[in-house]
C-alpha cells in the first residue's frame, strides 16, 4: 500500500475468465446510453453496474472529486493499488471473497484514494500525510459495504488499545514508512484503524463539512498546523493532546493486547515435498479459537485450490476441500490471510499473513 506502488506501479493486469464472467461477459457492451450513470469499468470496457452503489455512497463524502470514470483491473499481485494518471485501481485476486466477489471494499478504498488525490491536489500521498489517506478511505470503504457504526466501534478500539501500548503521536504516525505501510504493516496491523481515529477525532470535533474543508486545505498548505488551525482553531500541539485524551476515553478490544493466534499444525505441512494427489483436504490448525465469521485465504483457483472451498470445521480448524484434485508435480502457493483481510481469534485478536507452500508427487 506504499504510495510508489500505488501510483507508479500498477501491475500487470489480470483479467481470468472466471472473473469476465462473473463481471458481464467477454466483450464490451455498448456503453452510449450508459455513460452518465456508470462509473466503474473492466479493461475491455464493460460497465460494472454491481460497483454502483459503492461509487454513490463514495461520492456522498467526495462529491465532484470522485473521477467520473474509474478503470477496475484485477491482478494476481499480493497487493491492491491505485493510479491517479489512469484513474484505475488494481484489485489483488486475493481480495475477492464470496460475500464481495467483485471486491467491493477493496474498490471502495482505492476509489477514496483516487478522490482524496484529487482533492487536497496530490498532497494526500506525501508520506507525512499517508496517515490521514489510509484512515479515510478505511473509513469511507467500511461506510461503503453498510460496516457503519460496528466498523467504528472495532476502528477505535484497536487504536485505543495501540495507544495502550505506546502512545501515539503525530511524529510516529507522520513517519508512514517505518509506522504503517505495507513493508511493516505486519508488524503493526493496526496502523490503519489509528490514522481512522484521527479522522473520527474530527469528525465529532465538527461534522462533515468541516473535515471536507480541512482536507481541502490541507491540499492547499501542505501543512498541518495551517490547517488545523484555519479549520478547527487550534494548533497541531492541541490537536495532538485532544486526540490523545480521545483515544484515552476509547473503549479498548478484547484481547488487543494479547500474543496473535499460531499455526500449530498443517496438512501438508509447510514445504512438504511429494504430497499425495489422493489427499482431499487441506488443513491448517490454531492454538486457540479463531473467528470463524471470517475466512481469510488466498489461493489461485486454477489448480483444484481455491478460497471458494474453505470452511471452518471448528473453531480452531481451517478446512480447504480440493475440488477436483490436486495437480501432479505442481508447487502450491497458498497464503492464510493477505494484506486487507487477516484471519483472527475469537478475541478479535489478527494473524499476520502466513506463507503455506508444498509440492505434489508425480
Amino acid at each position: 500500500m506504499d504510495p510508489v506502488s500505488k501510483l507508479r506501479v500498477v501491475a500487470t493486469a489480470l483479467l481470468t475468465s472466471t472473473i469476465v464472467f462473473a463481471l458481464g461477459g467477454c466483450a464490451p457492451r455498448p456503453a452510449a446510453s450508459a455513460a452518465a450513470a456508470n462509473h466503474y469499468y473492466d479493461l475491455l470496457g464493460n460497465t460494472l453496474e454491481r460497483l454502483e452503489p459503492v461509487y454513490a455512497r463514495l461520492q456522498g463524502f467526495y462529491g465532484t472529486s470522485m473521477p467520473a470514470r474509474i478503470t477496475v483491473r484485477y491482478t494476481d499481485s499480493d497487493r491492491s493499488m491505485f493510479d491517479p494518471d489512469t484513474s484505475s485501481v488494481a484489485i489483488a485476486v486475493e481480495h475477492l471473497t464470496r460475500a464481495a466477489p467483485s471486491g467491493e471494499s477493496t474498490i471502495a478504498h482505492e476509489s477514496s484514494h483516487l478522490a482524496l488525490h484529487a482533492l487536497t491536489q496530490g498532497a494526500s500521498v506525501l508520506e507525512r500525510f499517508r496517515f490521514i489517506d489510509e484512515g479515510v478511505a478505511y473509513i469511507l470503504a467500511a461506510r461503503a459495504t453498510d460496516e457503519g457504526e460496528p466498523f467504528r466501534a472495532k476502528a477505535l478500539a484497536k487504536a485505543a488499545a495501540a495507544h495502550q501500548e505506546r502512545t501515539i503521536d503525530f511524529a510516529r504516525v507522520q513517519a508512514w514508512d517505518s509506522y504503517g505501510a505495507r513493508q511493516v504493516h505486519a508488524e503493526n496491523p493496526n496502523a490503519y484503524a489509528v490514522g481512522a481515529s484521527f479522522v473520527f477525532f474530527l469528525l465529532d470535533e465538527g461534522d462533515e463539512k468541516q473535515f471536507h474543508e480541512f482536507l481541502v486545505g490541507l491540499g492547499r498548505s501542505t501543512d498541518l498546523e495551517a490547517a488545523l488551525r484555519e479549520t478547527y482553531g487550534m494548533s497541531q500541539q492541541e490537536a495532538e493532546a485532544r486526540w490523545q485524551g480521545y483515544l484515552g476515553r476509547s473503549k479498548v478490544a478484547p484481547g488487543a493486547l494479547e500474543l496473535p493466534p499460531s499455526l500449530v499444525r498443517t496438512i501438508p505441512k509447510q514445504d512438504e515435498l511429494g504430497v499425495s494427489l489422493a489427499l482431499r483436504e487441506l488443513v491448517a490448525e490454531f492454538d486457540r479459537p479463531m473467528d470463524t465469521g471470517r475466512m481469510c485465504i488466498r489461493t489461485r483457483c486454477d489448480d483444484g485450490v481455491c478460497y471458494e472451498n474453505a470452511r471452518w470445521d471448528s473453531p480452531t480448524r481451517l478446512v480447504v476441500a480440493v475440488t477436483p484434485a490436486l495437480l501432479p508435480t505442481h508447487r502450491y502457493e497458498l497464503s492464510l490471510g493477505g494484506e486487507d483481510c487477516r484471519l483472527r481469534s475469537a478475541t478479535l485478536v489478527e494473524v499476520p499473513p502466513i506463507p503455506w507452500t508444498f509440492e505434489t508427487g508425480p
